[in-house]
């Protein structure tokens, strides 16, 4: 899970669930991880889901696009990012 997700269910208010894997400073959404952050620029490249103006309505449409190609990408691209991101936090917290 994100911390947007996790934060909400400790108690962590919105604007401390940041993300840790990148220099952004901005909360960890899914947004965020889909569009933005530097951890997964390769896996979006690997999916297709880069785009030269990240926004709102480019998450919008990617999230909404219910072809089978779309959804395969996207889920694997999630699957991905979940593993890169858990082993990225193991050794921040090892550090």
């Amino acid at each position: 899970m994100f911390f947007i997700e996790t934060g909400k269910n400790n108690g962590t208010h919105r604007n401390e669930r940041k993300c840790v894997l990148c220099t952004q400073n901005v909360c960890e959404s899914e947004y965020h991880v889909l569009l933005f952050c530097s951890l997964y620029k390769e896996l979006r490249t690997k999916y297709n889901s880069t785009t030269s103006w990240p926004n709102l309505n480019m998450f919008t449409n990617i999230m909404s696009n219910y072809t089978a190609s779309s959804v395969n990408d996207i889920s694997n691209f999630l699957r991905e990012a979940f593993t890169l991101r858990e082993n990225q936090i193991n050794i921040v917290a090892a550090s």
